[in-house]
């Protein structure tokens, strides 16, 4: 039973980012770039920090503190057709039946 357990799921990432770190990153988009988009941010904050943290890391920072609002997903196309379309599309094609 010993060999099925599997430590590396008990185990903590190396490169885990710590509590400061997250507060030093949410602590400085409140202080002085509220408004910023998170790419301009991510850009001018590459430097000031220690690791060298991805686009997304910093988005999902800011979104997790309720700072950036998530967008929605946009539908898919055929969720937007109307209903005319939709008849027409599902309708037997003639070209389909003389065949």
């Amino acid at each position: 039973m010993g060999g099925l357990l599997d430590k590396r799921l008990s185990q903590i990432s190396n490169r885990r980012a710590s509590t400061a770190e997250v507060d030093q990153v949410v602590q400085t988009y409140r202080s002085g770039f509220a408004g910023w988009n998170v790419a301009h941010f991510e850009s001018n904050c590459r430097n000031e920090f220690k690791d060298a943290r991805s686009y997304s890391w910093f988005k999902t920072v800011l979104q997790g503190a309720g700072l950036h609002a998530k967008f929605m997903a946009l539908p898919a196309p055929r969720e937007c057709r109307p209903d005319h379309m939709k008849a027409l599309l599902a309708a037997p094609s003639v070209s389909r039946l003389q065949a």
